[in-house]
């Protein structure tokens, strides 16, 4: 089956903590890798997500981290939201995950 790996950059403006971290990280810039496999017999190309994860660097390993789409995307929200409350922009809504391919 064939299958594709995707990244994207996010930025914390604080910190933040997800679902099986140990401990909240840091404010800054992470990569979210996003596997996806192709799904056969269709007469069009469609993917569907298998995994996301975010590499996290400690003590000098990395380790991939599961992360829920949903989550993360409702985590940035937050974060957006939290920094607009600074300044004079309505905060951002957070976005609903509706479900996985």
């Amino acid at each position: 089956m064939a299958s594709r790996t995707n990244s994207r950059q996010v930025t914390f403006r604080r910190p933040f903590w997800l679902s099986g971290f140990d401990s909240p990280q840091p404010a800054g810039t992470y990569t979210v890798v996003t596997e996806e496999e192709l799904l056969e017999g269709l007469t069009f190309a469609a993917w569907r997500r298998v995994a996301t994860t975010m590499p996290l660097t400690r003590d000098g390993t990395t380790e991939y981290m599961p992360v829920d789409p949903g989550e993360l995307n409702r985590a940035l929200a937050r974060d957006a939201g939290q920094a607009d409350l600074a300044g004079s922009n309505p905060p951002v809504r957070p976005l609903e995950s509706h479900g996985t391919f």
